[in-house]
C-alpha cells in the first residue's frame, strides 16, 4: 500500500485549523462591535415654550420622539456599534449623578447604567435650545422675494464608558433652512425632522470619534488612507493632525485607566472622502506610521494649493516607550 503523506488525521488537523481560524476571524469583528444604550431625548420647559410660541410644538415632539431610531439608522451604515436598548431610565440615572460637572461618575453608578442596559456604551442627548422662524429673501435675478423657514437646534451630549466610568461631553449646533415655503402645505414638520436627521448624524460622527478613533490605515509616501468616510463629518480640504500613541498611564492610587501619553507626528489634508475611508495627503510628518490616530484639526486652515510636506524627521517611536 501505498502511503498517503496526507493522511486521515493530518486533513482533520487542518480542517480543525481552519474552522478555528474562522471562528477566531468572526469573534474578532463581533469584539470591535461595541454594544450602546441610547437614552431618550431631553428638552426642559423652556424648549417647549418656544417651540408653541413658535407653532411647531407637536412638529418638534414628533421629531425628537424619532431621534433615537434616526441615530440606530445612521450607527448601522458604521458597522462599529449594536444598540443594545434605548434606556428609558438614563436620564434619572444621568441626573443623580450630575453627569457633566465631573469627567468622571462612580464605578458603582457605572456597573449601574451596565446593569440596567447590558451596554457597554450609553449616551444621553439634551436639547439645550431650540429655534424656528419664517422669513424671506429677495432673489437678485428675478427681483422676486421668497419664503423661508430656518431652524436651530442645540443639544448637549454625554457619553459614559459604563466599563470605565469616563463620561465624555460635547455641544453640538445644527441648523437647517428651507426655502420653498410657499409649496409646503404643513409648514415646520418637514424641515424641524430634517434637522434632527441631521442632529442624529452629528451625534453619530461624535460617538464614533470617541469610542473608535480614526486611524492611519495606509501610507505610500506622503499618501495617507484613513478609516473615516462619508457621513461621519470628513471632508475635502479638512487638516486632520496624526498622534502617536504610547503606553497606557495607571492612576495609582485608584488603578483606574487615565488614557495613554500622546504625541503629535504629523498633519494630513484630506483630498478625497469615500464610503468607507478617506485619503489624504501629509503636509507634516515626524514618523508617521499605520494605526497611529487622525483627529480633525478645528482650528486650522487647508494648506496652500501645490504645498509639498514639511522635510520628515526622525521618528519619535521610541520616546513614547512602545
Amino acid at each position: 500500500m501505498l502511503n498517503n503523506p496526507l493522511g486521515f488525521d493530518n486533513k482533520m488537523k487542518l480542517a480543525l485549523i481552519f474552522l478555528i481560524t474562522l471562528l477566531q476571524g468572526a469573534s474578532l469583528a463581533l469584539a470591535q462591535k461595541k454594544s450602546l444604550s441610547i437614552g431618550k431625548p431631553v428638552a426642559n420647559d423652556s424648549i417647549w415654550f418656544k417651540a408653541s410660541n413658535d407653532g411647531v410644538e407637536v412638529e418638534l415632539f414628533e421629531a425628537l420622539e424619532s431621534l433615537p431610531s434616526s441615530i440606530s439608522t445612521s450607527l448601522s451604515a458604521t458597522n462599529k456599534f449594536d444598540v443594545v436598548a434605548r434606556g428609558e431610565q438614563l436620564a434619572k440615572i444621568f441626573e443623580e449623578q450630575e453627569l457633566g460637572q465631573t469627567g468622571a461618575i462612580a464605578r458603582e453608578s457605572a456597573a449601574q447604567i451596565n446593569q440596567l442596559t447590558g451596554a457597554a456604551f450609553a449616551i444621553l442627548p439634551t436639547i439645550t435650545d431650540f429655534g424656528y422662524g419664517i422669513g424671506s429673501i429677495n432673489t437678485r435675478l428675478t427681483g422676486r422675494t421668497r419664503e423661508t423657514e430656518d431652524a436651530r437646534i442645540s443639544c448637549n451630549l454625554r457619553m459614559v464608558d459604563t466599563t470605565t466610568g469616563k463620561i465624555t461631553e460635547r455641544s453640538l449646533i445644527v441648523s437647517e433652512r428651507n426655502t420653498m415655503v410657499s409649496q409646503q402645505t404643513n409648514i415646520g414638520s418637514g424641515l424641524i425632522q430634517t434637522l434632527i436627521n441631521k442632529l442624529a448624524n452629528e451625534i453619530v460622527s461624535e460617538l464614533v470619534d470617541e469610542a473608535f478613533p480614526a486611524r492611519i490605515v495606509g501610507k505610500i509616501g506622503k499618501r495617507v488612507t484613513i478609516n473615516r468616510g462619508e457621513g461621519l463629518g470628513v471632508e475635502v480640504g479638512q487638516i486632520w493632525r496624526v498622534f502617536a500613541l504610547g503606553k497606557e498611564m495607571i492612576d495609582p492610587d485608584t488603578g483606574e485607566s487615565l488614557g495613554q501619553v500622546e504625541a503629535e507626528v504629523g498633519r494630513m489634508s484630506i483630498t478625497q472622502v469615500q464610503s468607507k475611508v478617506a485619503y489624504g495627503n501629509l503636509i507634516e510628518d515626524f514618523g508617521v506610521e499605520e494605526l497611529f490616530i487622525a483627529r480633525f484639526d478645528e482650528g486650522s486652515s487647508p494648506p496652500p494649493a501645490g504645498e509639498s510636506p514639511v522635510t520628515q524627521k526622525p521618528s519619535i517611536k521610541e520616546s513614547l516607550d512602545f
